[in-house]
């Protein structure tokens, strides 16, 4: 897996082969409300949107815990429906560097973590980027 903590640009014929994709996440957390949405975008090789997914959840996380409940989501249902990713992307930069050294303690955050990790290791070649929003 390499995970890199550069900026990406919109697809192209240069970065995904025909048969891969590349997956964007991202996650909002409104704690005034008790609510966090989660959303993902699903591209091929020349950027067009093949699938886009969006979920509500009840509860109050932290930003960077949204996020990371959004990848951890995300990723298992790519691996559910067989998508070949090549890419992730997330704007979260404190995460991928998380996710980039296998960071672990006894949190929360730790345990989704690890569970990114686990589930990135289903695809071998995939690469982890980070992008300004």
């Amino acid at each position: 897996m390499d995970v890199t903590q550069a900026g990406f640009s919109p697809v192209d014929g240069n970065t995904l082969a025909p048969s891969y994709y590349k997956l964007s996440v991202d996650a909002v957390a409104d704690n005034s409300r008790s609510k966090i949405g989660i959303g993902a975008t699903v591209r091929n090789f020349s950027g067009e949107a093949v699938v886009a997914l969006s979920s509500p959840l009840n509860g109050n996380l932290s930003p960077l815990l949204a996020e990371a409940k959004a990848l951890v989501s995300t990723l298992n249902w790519c691996t559910a429906v067989k998508f070949p990713l090549s890419v992730v992307e997330s704007d979260y930069k404190v995460l991928i560097g998380k996710v980039k050294h296998k960071w672990k303690d006894k949190s929360a955050l730790s345990d989704l973590v690890s569970q990114i990790v686990s589930i990135l290791s289903n695809f071998p070649t995939i690469i982890v980027h980070h992008v300004s929003r």
